[in-house]
């Protein structure tokens, strides 16, 4: 029942000391509810922060997130000027106790399952029944039993809190430190309809904030807060392998670039440069890839005064292994089978393009001649040099692996090099057909084979079939006869 008089803050947090002591939690967490409602009082002192942490306390065992909300907004607006440290104080203990009672009960959802299992309990008629009618298992029926409560609880209070604070500049640090708390949850709990409302909802509070102020001039650090979080954004959405976000989380990023004063500052660079070209070789667009590698290369010559040579080296090895690893023709390839948004190819490579800042859309050829003007060649290792020799400038159908052979060792033992293999062979092959084609009208399938041995038979024949689409090569296979 609502107190029909007022309660000093002290008197307030004993009597609710004395109702948690006798188990009555419920009736203290009301109390103070009603308490924090008064009109009366609400002047901020030390002892209104003591009660608002024990509140805190109760609203998170008993999961009152109502209750907290409606005393939170309160609490805003009478510390928001006099002491705007309590109020980071109070919403940083209530994440924390959330998080910390959310573990304890993934803890408490993994022993439930491991007890089951030590004691080799036979299935019961209701779990045999659950397993007929529902793919889920042992783990994924405790964890929606004993932690889904507490996530559900954890990201209603992200929320809660990230909209308490969109509006608030004197939080602006601490609002981006609770957007990268809540992306490091969808992570760990794998929350990917979280991540996309997490997203939207970010995005639809910088794009806000941006109508509110556009009178004003930019703000450096509030537009280096929003480039952070989008960088946060695009390795949670890779780490969830949701490529689709992690591309709009890049356009993002782009768009911040063009509006930041300090957008060409090289570390900010480096690291984006270093995300999204990790980003084109996980959603199979080599293309790019190499070519924001070449863009990393190029800013570690513009603006790295030290660089020593080894760091060129290695750099350098890793640019020319991902160019001489983009397929052939990239053009006609679907690059980037991962996305779905319904575009043309022509269309997409375009943009892709903008967000490396390239005029036009690269090809293999101009990325190779781009590369040959650093004029790094001299410095690689010998096994690089005749990889690159024998691929791009020699003619040898009938003796290209074997003259390769040597290279691609080398790149497979260096561990930096060794994710461009598998494209890396392919290439080989490509060329070799392409060679053979040029001296032969027919030869023996068999003997073809045997020119590339670093794959087996079946796997050569479908990447020749690719080949035969791809290059459009006048080539047919005589499955008859052979």
């Amino acid at each position: 029942m609502p107190p029909n008089y007022y309660l000093k803050p002290e008197t307030a947090l004993s009597k609710a000391k004395e109702l948690i002591k006798v188990g009555k939690k419920q009736n203290a967490l009301e109390m103070l509810y009603e308490m924090m409602k008064l009109k009366r009082g609400r002047v901020w002192h030390k002892n209104l922060q003591d009660l608002m942490v024990l509140f805190v306390d109760l609203c998170v065992e008993l999961r009152k997130n109502i209750y907290f909300r409606k005393v939170i907004y309160l609490y805003k607006s009478m510390v928001v000027q006099e002491c705007p440290q309590s109020m980071e104080l109070v919403l940083d203990h209530y994440l924390s106790s959330i998080k910390k009672l959310t573990e304890e009960a993934h803890q408490k959802s993994k022993d439930a399952v491991l007890d089951i299992e030590d004691l080799d309990a036979l299935d019961t008629p209701e779990s045999l029944m659950l397993n007929a009618v529902t793919t889920e298992g042992v783990q994924d029926r405790s964890d929606k039993a004993i932690l889904g409560p507490w996530l559900r609880f954890l990201w209603e209070s992200y929320r809660l809190v990230l909209d308490l604070l969109r509006t608030m500049s004197k939080f602006e640090g601490f609002y981006y430190g609770i957007a990268l708390e809540a992306y490091d949850f969808c992570i760990k709990y794998g929350r990917k309809n979280e991540f996309k409302k997490l997203t939207e909802a970010l995005r639809v509070h910088s794009t806000r904030n941006q109508w509110q102020s556009n009178q004003q001039p930019p703000n450096p650090e509030l537009q280096s807060l929003q480039i952070r979080i989008r960088m946060k954004q695009l390795d949670s959405a890779m780490d969830l392998e949701m490529y689709n976000d992690a591309f709009r989380a890049v356009e993002d990023i782009w768009g911040f670039f063009a509006l930041s004063k300090k957008a060409g500052k090289s570390l900010v660079m480096k690291e984006y440069y270093t995300r999204i070209s990790d980003l084109f070789f996980r959603s199979g667009s080599h293309l790019f890839h190499a070519a924001a590698l070449l863009k990393l290369m190029n800013l570690s010559k513009e603006h790295k005064k030290t660089i020593t040579i080894e760091e060129i080296t290695t750099q350098a090895s890793q640019v020319l292994c991902a160019i001489l690893a983009i397929p052939l023709p990239q053009e006609r390839l679907n690059f980037d089978k991962l996305l779905t948004s319904g575009e043309s190819n022509a269309a997409k490579m375009k943009s892709l393009a903008v967000l490396l800042g390239l005029p036009t859309v690269p090809t293999r050829q101009t990325l190779i001649r781009d590369f040959l003007a650093f004029r790094v060649m001299n410095i690689l290792p010998q096994e690089l040099r005749k990889l690159f020799a024998v691929l791009e400038t020699e003619f040898q159908p009938l003796k290209m692996y074997e003259l390769i052979r040597p290279s691609l060792e080398f790149v497979k033992a260096q561990p930096e090099l060794s994710s461009y293999l598998t494209n890396l062979e392919e290439v080989c092959i490509a060329k070799t057909v392409l060679q053979v084609s040029q001296v032969f009208r027919s030869i023996d399938f068999d003997h073809l084979c045997s020119l590339c041995p670093m794959v087996p038979p079946i796997k050569f024949e479908r990447i020749l079939v690719e080949l035969i689409h791809n290059l459009e090569l006048p080539i047919r296979i005589d499955h008859r006869n052979q």
